[in-house]
């Protein structure tokens, strides 16, 4: 059990950085203030705005050439 926590935290400190760490608490931050609004709205605009991350950060940082 111990050997899989390590690989994990190996894992984890390869290939998360601190704005991945800003991206997702900043995002919980959100959906939890849309929660207090409008329920489904703390599902909506989280997901828009991972759902833009993910289409448009290949285009930040220079891969929009590829494919």
């Amino acid at each position: 059990m111990r050997k899989a926590f390590a690989a994990i935290a190996v894992w984890a400190r390869a290939n998360i950085d601190a704005r991945d760490v800003m991206l997702v608490s900043g995002l919980v931050l959100l959906a939890v203030g849309l929660w207090q609004v409008w329920p489904p709205a703390a599902f909506i605009v989280p997901g828009a705005i991972v759902s833009a991350v993910a289409i448009f950060a290949g285009r930040i940082n220079g891969s929009a050439g590829e494919g």
